[in-house]
């Protein structure tokens, strides 16, 4: 903890903590620093209760890391002892010992040694726990340097007893309205021409949920609405349409499995045939598969 300051504020004595810090551990997988926190503490209730009572939380500036390979164990071998790790304190503390709570921005890094994973940046997250139902809103963002059309709504519903992770279960929910990757694409760099921005021009629409039980999600679902992408190729202009489809991905003994349905895509305004995608992973086998296609009808 690099500081701590307290004032009176209206009703009551309100708490800044600066440059929080916690670092890596053994049987931690998630390691974050917090720029600054403020607490709002309920004055009269904590000298009826004698105890401190947070009226609400606001977090700015936090930055996460979460290493994927010690969540799925990968890291353990036949030699080395699993290390049971000890999250029950996160449930607790965010569901039950907050009443609400806000994180203007949020920068989560997830790490692995077999994936790269771009950063994941959420935005005006607020939280409300009332009793058994544990809810939030906030906005995730393409990158730091996104405008608010390149942002997609973030929603959480939590149900059950923070201080019993195994009886939580609810969903996540993350839709696209009108998402523009044209915006994005404007600040990258161009992997033909280092000189110049990505040309691609888009507009994505889609809703994606994903079921959670048991400190894990059971299936997850992206529902894809009318989309488009558009670029140059050759001094000739190529336009790619979603016009709907649904990707499905669920669990399985030893890994886990995508398939697609309803898939409707068009190039430069010539329909696809139907389109069936698939993709297994079981242990340390990747499969995938495609119906056939013929991609001489489709321009890259």
């Amino acid at each position: 903890m690099g500081e701590l300051t307290a004032e009176w504020q209206a009703f009551g004595p309100a708490v800044t903590v600066k440059n929080l810090v916690l670092p890596v551990q053994d049987n931690l997988p998630v390691t974050f620093i917090i720029d600054d926190i403020h607490l709002k503490l309920d004055f009269w209730d904590t000298l009826v209760s004698v105890s401190p009572q947070i009226e609400n939380v606001i977090f700015e500036g936090v930055k996460v890391a979460l290493d994927m390979d010690r969540i799925h164990g990968q890291e353990q071998t036949s030699d080395v002892p699993v290390v049971e790790q000890n999250t029950d304190w996160i449930y607790s503390l965010l569901l039950e010992q907050f009443e609400r709570f806000a994180i203007t921005d949020v920068t989560m890094q997830l790490i692995s040694k077999r994936h790269k994973f771009r950063p994941i940046h959420i935005k005006n997250l607020r939280w409300h726990n009332l009793n058994d139902s544990h809810r939030a809103e906030g906005a995730l963002y393409l990158d730091e340097n996104a405008s608010e059309v390149e942002r997609l709504l973030l929603g959480v519903d939590i149900r059950g007893d923070g201080y019993s992770p195994d009886s939580l279960t609810g969903q996540f929910y993350l839709s696209a309205n009108a998402l523009d990757l044209g915006e994005w694409a404007s600040r990258q760099e161009n992997p033909y021409d280092s000189g110049k921005k990505l040309p691609l021009e888009g507009v994505v629409n889609l809703q994606a949920w994903a079921e959670f039980s048991h400190r894990q999600f059971d299936v997850a679902t992206v529902s894809l609405k009318s989309s488009w992408l558009q670029w140059q190729l050759n001094g000739e202009q190529q336009k790619f349409e979603i016009q709907g489809g649904q990707f499905n991905w669920t669990p399985q003994a030893s890994g886990w499995q995508v398939s697609s349905s309803d898939l409707a895509f068009v190039t430069n305004e010539q329909p696809w045939p139907e389109l069936d995608i698939g993709v297994q992973r079981s242990g340390d086998r990747l499969m995938a598969y495609i119906n056939q296609l013929d991609a001489a009808q489709y321009p890259a």
